[in-house]
């Protein structure tokens, strides 16, 4: 449960930290939802939807992953 607190603080105090690793962000919260602890599932999917506002605030972060990675980066 620490690791996710330390994960939910950092999404809604220092995004800008974890920008170049949107996806990877992404992808561990995405894993969050889906373990047996629902609160924390719940929560997970709010920080999901935490992301998506700040990256449709600031396209240029998506932008620049695909510049990088290409379209088909997965």
């Amino acid at each position: 449960m620490q690791s996710f607190e330390t994960l939910k603080k950092a999404v809604k105090l220092n995004f800008h930290l974890l920008e170049e690793n949107f996806v990877e962000l992404v992808n561990c919260l995405n894993k969050y939802t889906k373990n047996n602890f629902l609160k924390q599932a719940i929560e997970a999917l709010d920080l999901i939807e935490e992301c998506s506002c700040h990256l449709a605030q600031r396209r240029e972060i998506v932008i620049a992953f695909v510049k990088s990675s290409g379209m088909a980066f997965y």
